[in-house]
């Protein structure tokens, strides 16, 4: 995952994604597969039981270019 920047105060990455889960009801859910790079807002999941792609992130490593 790369962070791109925010628009809105809303995070955006560019990143790979297998796929979303969207809920039914308690016992069905509906997957969508994807399966390709994407640039998408971090909310992503944040309605399932894996919580949202920000919330899920462990770890940041920051680059920064030596002129």
């Amino acid at each position: 995952m790369l962070y791109i920047g925010e628009e809105n105060n809303t995070p955006y990455a560019i990143h790979a994604i297998w796929g979303t889960e969207n809920f039914i009801s308690k016992k069905e859910r509906f997957v969508s597969f994807i399966n390709k790079v994407v640039v998408s807002n971090l909310s992503i999941g944040e309605k399932t039981s894996k919580d949202s792609l920000l919330r899920r992130i462990k770890k940041v490593n920051t680059l920064t270019l030596r002129k």
